[in-house]
C-alpha cells in the first residue's frame, strides 16, 4: 500500500516511514521504561507528523491492611448490639453503596485521511526528445526516471490518437512497450519501435507536431508496403 502511495520512493525508505510514522507507547517492564512504536498504515500514507508518546503508568498500590482498626462511637450503628430488642433497629444492610475501584483507559484514535483524488492523465512538459533505446531505460520497471504512472498515462495518450496502437502493434502495458522499443529485426518492427517513441516524445511534452508521426502511421498501415517505404517513414521519424 506505501508503495502504491509512494511509488517513487525506495523500499528502505518506506520502512523508515512505517517506523517513525506510527505512535509510541511507553510503559514499565521489569522496572525498566520501555518504549515500542506502533505501526500506523495511516499515518505513514498520509505523511502525518510523529504522533507523541502515550505512557501507561502501573496500577496504584493497594492501601495496607495492617494497622489498628478505628475504634467505634456511639453514633456508629455498627458498634451497637446485634441482639438488642429495639424494635427500631432493622437486620436490612447498609443501602450506602460501596464504591468501586477506579479504572483509566487510554484510547488512541487515529483519523483516516480521505481518499486521494485521481490524477488526471496529462501531456508532460519537458522540451527534451529520447531516443527509443531511452524510452527502453524508462520504460523498463526501476531503472528510469519516470515513474510507472507517468509512462502508463503517456501509453493512454498515445493509444487514443494512434491508429497503429494498440490495434495493429500491442503495446497496452509497460511490458509490451518495452518489447516493441527493444533493437527490433525486420523493417516494420524497426518502424514500430520510431513510432512507439515518437508518441511517447508527444506525450512527453517534447513535440508538438504530429504530422510526421501521422504520415509514418499511413505507411505502416499499408498492408503491402515495401521494404525501402518503411526504411523511408523510419528515417522520417529520426529527424
Amino acid at each position: 500500500m506505501l508503495k502504491a502511495a509512494f511509488p517513487d520512493q525506495a523500499i528502505g525508505a518506506l520502512v523508515e516511514k512505517l517506523k517513525t510514522s506510527g505512535r509510541p507507547f511507553s510503559y514499565q517492564a521489569g522496572g525498566v521504561q520501555v518504549t515500542t512504536p506502533r505501526l500506523d498504515l495511516a499515518a505513514a500514507a498520509s505523511g502525518a507528523a510523529p504522533q507523541p508518546t502515550v505512557s501507561q503508568s502501573g496500577p496504584a498500590p493497594a492501601p495496607s491492611e495492617s494497622g489498628p482498626s478505628p475504634e467505634p462511637t456511639d453514633e456508629d450503628p455498627r458498634s451497637e448490639d446485634p441482639r438488642s430488642d429495639d424494635p427500631g433497629e432493622s437486620d436490612e444492610p447498609d443501602p450506602t453503596p460501596i464504591p468501586l475501584p477506579t479504572v483509566t483507559v487510554t484510547v488512541t484514535v487515529t483519523a483516516t485521511p480521505p481518499a486521494a483524488p485521481s490524477s488526471v492523465c496529462t501531456r508532460g512538459t519537458a522540451g527534451t526528445r529520447m531516443t527509443a533505446k531511452e524510452w527502453a531505460v524508462e520504460v523498463y520497471r526501476g531503472t528510469g526516471q519516470l515513474s510507472d504512472e507517468t509512462l502508463t498515462c503517456y501509453l493512454k495518450l498515445a493509444h487514443k490518437t494512434s491508429k497503429v496502437f494498440p490495434e495493429l502493434t500491442k503495446a497496452s502495458s509497460l511490458g509490451k512497450a518495452y518489447r516493441v522499443l527493444k533493437a527490433p529485426k525486420g523493417a516494420r518492427a524497426k518502424l514500430d519501435r520510431a513510432l512507439l517513441a515518437a508518441w511517447l516524445n508527444w506525450a512527453h511534452g517534447a513535440t508538438s507536431t504530429l504530422a510526421p508521426v501521422q504520415a509514418a502511421e499511413k505507411v505502416r498501415l499499408t498492408a503491402k508496403a515495401s521494404s525501402a517505404s518503411l526504411k523511408k517513414a523510419t528515417a522520417a521519424l529520426g529527424k
